[in-house]
């Protein structure tokens, strides 16, 4: 597996805030909700014996580096112009992330397809990827790290689909918050403790 440095994870990092800056003020929540989903892949790859920390914590900083495109501008959802850019650059594995970090169990509905502004290139490259391709445990691992990730700190499923509801106008977002539930059940019965205990994600909010 060859991927990025931490340090050049970073300069990556400092790369897409500088392009979202000049679309947005976001940068800050983007680069918040990017240390998080690092740190939550960290702590939960270090439950397994056979993961490396560094590797699931560097995939955590750049799973939405395809954000260095503004969606709104390029028409273009972030997955497939991260897997590109990250092929561009040479770390396919860092690519795979980019791509399979939105597809919980490889789920793929009509509300998905909406956020790809109906680009049938893209769909067809993604739907045949998910087709072709089994999930890993980095994968996995990064889909659930993003989803509890907010920009101040970590979260149930639950507020992070409110959370996204909200901004998205109260857009019906579909079934794929059963399939994180799924996903994040899998994991905690494969590590033995409840993925919420370990991030200490308080249930009650």
């Amino acid at each position: 597996m060859v991927i990025a440095s931490k340090e050049q994870a970073y300069e990556y990092l400092q790369l897409a805030e500088k392009a979202l800056l000049q679309y947005q003020d976001s940068a800050e929540s983007y680069i918040g909700h990017c240390l998080n989903v690092a740190k939550a892949a960290r702590l939960i790859a270090e439950q397994y014996q056979n993961l490396d920390d560094d590797t699931a914590e560097i995939f955590g900083l750049l799973h939405d580096i395809g954000k260095i495109n503004y969606e709104s501008i390029c028409k273009r959802h972030h997955s497939v112009t991260g897997y590109e850019y990250m092929m561009g650059e040479g770390y396919s594995d860092i690519a795979r992330i980019c791509l399979t970090h939105t597809f919980p169990l490889k789920y793929f509905d009509e509300i998905t397809e909406e956020f790809f502004f109906h680009n049938k290139v893209d769909i067809a490259f993604v739907l045949d990827f998910l087709n072709n391709n089994e999930m890993n445990k980095y994968d996995e691992i990064i889909q659930i790290a993003d989803i509890i990730s907010m920009p101040k700190g970590f979260a149930t499923i639950d507020a992070r689909f409110a959370d996204i509801i909200s901004r998205y106008n109260g857009k019906d977002m579909g079934k794929s918050i059963y399939a994180y539930k799924e996903l994040k059940d899998k994991l905690s019965n494969e590590i033995g403790r409840d993925i919420y205990e370990i991030l200490a994600i308080d249930v009650t909010i």
